[in-house]
């Protein structure tokens, strides 16, 4: 009897051990995490119209006030064309290509813009020449040449052990960016984090970390630069920035004013436990952009994608700043990337599969929903 008890003992104590506990959220992230019950919150269909544009149109878009931007890799000698909505006419090719004077070798998307004395302008990110560009956009239409105002030296390298910023922002005569995750080993990397500074300093202002700490994981199914990977979108008013996690379902939204940090979890999906397994891991947010009242982010929420497949992603979830989910899109088709006009109240979409530029007229849709 007594050998029958220790053995008992043995098998309980066993699956004890196999047994993991849950993950506190708070041993990784800094803010509270609020459950967001998906399925409560109604499905609207939607089919959004298209726009014939007279050009190229390909890449990677921004839009601002009827003008609609591509980053567009098709152009020989320019990064970007510009078209006008109100004709659907190309209005020219900015931002030469090149090692001259006036020209770049490379540039980040454009991730926000601001007027300054009626003028339209954004702040381009050259990582090769490591500086930042002030282009006038406004200026640049009227003369139909670029018009750079102003470069300022931005060593990454330097500042951040070799993590290019995948993000600037423009707020108020300073300057939000993304420092990415960095290898630290094969089994772990850094943790993601804003530096936030004058547009002519090196010296940060300050740091906002959302995440407290890196995971460890030789066996994670991604490497570890991706635990925390998110698309992010900053709110025009310079106030709040939202990231959009891409492996597991959460919008974290920063106060950029106060510090506070809110993570909206869609109920039943993975928390940050997953990245300490070697499960397969979901794909969740794949896309994000905002205005002043609301978060468009698009959803997968299903397991990776073969190398050579397109997915099929037709959903876009939209958000309140104040993390409630007030509305499911689902679209008669697929789509890519988007793009919100905050001056148009529009949605602008591309597609996968061929160069269909799609919009959506938001105040139709999410008026009641303010």
């Amino acid at each position: 009897m007594k050998s029958y008890c220790s053995l008992i003992v043995v098998i309980v104590m066993l699956l004890l051990a196999g047994c993991k506990p849950p993950v506190d959220d708070s041993e990784f992230f800094y803010g509270k995490i609020v459950l967001v019950d998906d399925e409560e919150v109604d499905v609207l269909d939607v089919s959004p119209q298209k726009i014939i544009l007279d050009g190229a149109n390909y890449g990677y878009i921004s839009a601002y006030d009827s003008l609609l931007f591509f980053m567009n890799p098709k152009l020989g000698g320019f990064f970007y064309n510009i078209f006008n909505l109100k004709t659907n006419e190309e209005v020219g090719c900015f931002v030469k290509k090149g090692l001259g004077p006036d020209e770049l070798t490379s540039v980040g998307p454009i991730v926000n813009f601001y007027k300054e004395s009626e003028d339209l302008k954004t702040i381009l990110f050259a990582p090769n020449e490591e500086k930042l560009c002030v282009w006038n956009i406004s200026k640049s239409i009227e003369d139909s040449t670029t018009i750079i105002e102003e470069m300022f030296p931005c060593l990454w390298k330097e500042d951040n052990q070799g993590g290019c910023y995948s993000a600037i922002y423009y707020i108020n005569d300073t300057l939000l960016m993304k420092v990415p995750s960095v290898p630290i080993s094969a089994s772990e990397a850094t943790v993601p984090y804003y530096r936030q500074c004058l547009i002519d300093s090196k010296v940060p202002l300050k740091n906002i970390s959302v995440f407290k700490k890196s995971i460890k994981n030789k066996d994670a199914y991604i490497m570890p630069e991706f635990f925390f990977y998110s698309n992010d979108a900053i709110k025009p008013d310079g106030t709040k920035i939202v990231q959009a996690m891409s492996n597991i379902p959460q919008l974290n939204i920063v106060s950029l004013d106060g510090g506070e940090i809110i993570g909206y979890r869609i109920a039943g999906g993975d928390d940050f436990s997953i990245f300490q397994t070697d499960k397969e891991i979901k794909t969740y947010f794949l896309r994000v952009h905002a205005d002043d009242n609301f978060i468009y982010a698009g959803y997968w929420g299903k397991e990776k994608w073969m190398p050579n497949e397109i997915p099929y992603v037709n959903l876009i979830y939209v958000f309140t700043w104040h993390g409630e989910l007030v509305k499911r899109i689902r679209l008669d088709c697929d789509y890519d990337n988007f793009y919100s006009d905050p001056v148009l109240n529009r949605l602008y979409l591309t597609r996968p599969k061929n160069d269909e530029i799609l919009y959506i007229e938001l105040a139709d849709i999410l008026n009641a929903a303010v």
